[in-house]
């Protein structure tokens, strides 16, 4: 038991009562002594040959207890010493809220002379705000790890001192979805750097442009052998800059900055090349590999992130490889490979970055791992629906909240499709989402974009086509205004889908030639190097062939094989469910063409890929009254 640290004791053995009687006998004016003695015993096991880890973080709590028999200068600062290298240890163990606790024990112990404390002693000082601000921000505790920070950038004047300070205020302000803020505070840091020559004010589309083409111009210098193998620096301002434009581009991405996510994503990886590698040079590849992959580049965004996964190998750094691979798995991996195992790799990623300590990035990836299992259909729902509740109750409780929305938003769905849903089902409200409109307002650009992305899909399941076009159409803007993010071929066949059954709903040929347009787009992309786009574009073929060419004499053997070609891609790739809303659209198209035994053909198919996925609430949607299965019934929205 550790009394100052408020642990709360639900169990009493033999022995604890065998303690507490003896230390009841202690008197209470010799008690404080008792601890010091034990403190300064546990200090010298600690260092001893049969030292261990708990044997510092006893002592330090022996010296809190022991507080008020601690008043001479020397005495308090030593404590206060102790107590920070509990700290150190607790974060190392990811004992979060304990190491703040000592933190602000050991403050406690500084501060007990009015604030004089940086004039008599700046080194410990500062290191002690360090730690605070550090074990503050990593405990969630957004209020104090600013008021650490405050005070370390009161006090101190060179850089040098600060930069542990911007660099805890960058994460503390991401995390909390402060992210213009953000980017404010870091642009601060990068201008104090002698390295960098950061604009002095807004990145526009000019420096970004400058940015991509030294960037490539200093990638043409080396072939793939001779960037692994480039020299590495030991310069910490190197590492410190890297860091802080991995930084920028989260920040500046959730901002709806574009120019300022190229710029910054690209700069860390061009000053990586010129002045040597770091520890943090893999992740600022891996985040380049994704903006280059974003500007089509696709060849050199596979070179690049082949590149960081054999540099992340160099370095032992897991706080870092946290970050390379979530960006790997989430932007790059699907150019090459087939889906079906990136959700349980976001999920060892997650627990990778609560050891490492590597907070922010460890949440970012149990969001990605539900939206990713979703995607592949690589867990049931029911099983989904509960890690997705687990990951949510974590991130508020650690007060990482930069990827929140995002696990709100997939609950709702889940629970859509689970069935679970009192309310309409084709619209993200619900148990999860209770007020839809003021959770869109509080969402930042990117979770926005996320989320209509999203919403088109929930409603395009349910066949509500009106639903569908509202979120289609604020997710066709999100995307042309800020840069795209990996499954922007996603996002492009659903909203296809959208405009083809608008289209045949309502004759209008505005949403012909916008479902022909995003068929086109993806078409683009998969000729500029993206093939794993091609079961996307085989399903639209079936999709646009049968209800958009408008020659009424089609074959519907052709058209057949069409929806067949499209859905055993899908399935290939991964995306059964996907397939399996293919199948059930080509029944409906078979059935209302009086081709009953196909449309009941793809439609049981359909309803056991549902099934299996738990997605009871979809089967009772189309084995309804309401879903149109027969060749008298037309599109049914809703």
């Amino acid at each position: 038991s550790c009394p100052s640290m408020n642990f709360a004791v639900f169990y009493k053995f033999t022995h604890d009562k065998v303690q507490s009687s003896a230390y009841s006998l202690i008197g209470a004016s010799q008690q404080p002594l008792y601890h010091a003695t034990l403190g300064h015993l546990f200090v010298k096991l600690s260092s001893s040959p049969v030292g261990r880890g708990w044997m510092h973080i006893a002592a330090a709590d022996h010296f809190c207890q022991a507080e008020t028999l601690i008043r001479s200068r020397e005495g308090r600062d030593y404590a206060a010493t102790v107590c920070l290298g509990a700290v150190e240890r607790l974060k190392s163990t990811a004992a979060f809220r304990s190491a703040a606790i000592f933190a602000r024990n050991a403050l406690h112990f500084l501060d007990d002379d009015n604030g004089t404390c940086w004039k008599r002693n700046f080194a410990l000082s500062l290191q002690a705000y360090n730690l605070s601000a550090e074990a503050e921000f990593y405990a969630g505790n957004v209020d104090r790890c600013d008021a650490s920070v405050r005070t370390i950038l009161l006090h101190t004047h060179k850089f040098d001192d600060q930069q542990n300070a911007f660099q805890v205020n960058m994460e503390n302000l991401l995390s909390s979805r402060r992210h213009l803020e953000a980017l404010e505070s870091g642009k601060d840091m990068l201008r104090k750097m002698k390295i960098s020559r950061t604009p002095r004010n807004q990145v526009t589309a000019g420096h970004m442009g400058m940015e991509v083409a030294k960037t490539l111009l200093a990638l043409k210098k080396f072939d793939e052998e001779g960037l692994v193998n480039h020299k590495t620096t030991e310069d910490p301002e190197v590492a410190l800059l890297t860091k802080g434009c991995v930084a920028l581009f989260l920040s500046a991405h959730f901002s709806g900055k574009k120019e300022d996510s190229v710029y910054f994503s690209l700069h860390a990886l061009r000053l990586s090349i010129k002045h040597g590698y770091s520890k943090v040079t893999p992740a600022a590849m891996a985040i380049s590999a994704a903006v280059l992959g974003n500007l089509r580049l696709y060849s050199i965004s596979k070179k690049l992130c082949r590149v960081a996964l054999q540099t992340m190998k160099r370095f032992d750094a897991p706080e870092v490889d946290v970050i390379t691979l979530f960006m790997y798995y989430q932007f790059v991996y699907h150019m090459d490979h087939k889906m079906g195992n990136v959700g349980q790799r976001h999920s060892e990623l997650h627990q990778s970055g609560i050891s490492s300590g590597s907070i922010v990035w460890a949440c970012m990836n149990s969001s990605v791992c539900i939206s990713t299992h979703f995607w592949e259909g690589s867990l049931c729902l029911d099983k989904l629906l509960i890690l997705a509740t687990k990951y949510a109750e974590e991130c508020v409780s650690y007060n990482k909240e930069i990827l929140l929305p995002v696990l709100s938003f997939y609950r709702q769905v889940i629970l859509n499709l689970l069935g679970r849903n009192a309310y309409n089902p084709s619209r993200l409200q619900g148990d999860a989402i209770e007020d839809l409109d003021a959770f869109m307002t509080d969402l930042d650009p990117a979770n926005l974009r996320y989320f209509t992305s999203v919403a088109t899909q929930c409603a395009a399941f349910y066949w509500d086509w009106d639903e569908a076009l509202r979120f289609a159409e604020s997710n066709a803007r999100s995307e042309h205004e800020d840069h795209p993010i990996y499954f922007v071929g996603l996002n492009r066949f659903w909203r296809c889908l959208v405009w083809i059954s608008l289209y045949e709903r309502e004759g209008k040929s505005t949403m012909r030639r916008r479902a022909l347009k995003e068929y086109r787009m993806i078409r683009t992309m998969m000729k500029s190097g993206l093939e794993s786009k091609k079961e996307l574009l085989l399903a639209l073929d079936a999709e646009i062939y049968a209800r958009c060419n408008g020659n009424k004499n089609k074959s519907m053997s052709d058209i057949k094989i069409k929806y067949d070609a499209g859905i055993g891609a899908l399935n290939a790739m991964g995306f059964n469910h996907y397939g399996a809303l293919v199948g059930e659209r080509a029944a409906e198209f078979f059935a209302k063409n009086g081709e009953t035994e196909t449309a009941k053909t793809y439609l049981d198919k359909a309803i056991q890929v549902y099934t299996d996925w738990k997605a009871m609430g979809k089967v009772q949607h189309i084995t309804s009254d309401a879903f149109p299965s027969s060749p008298q019934q037309t599109v049914t929205v809703g």
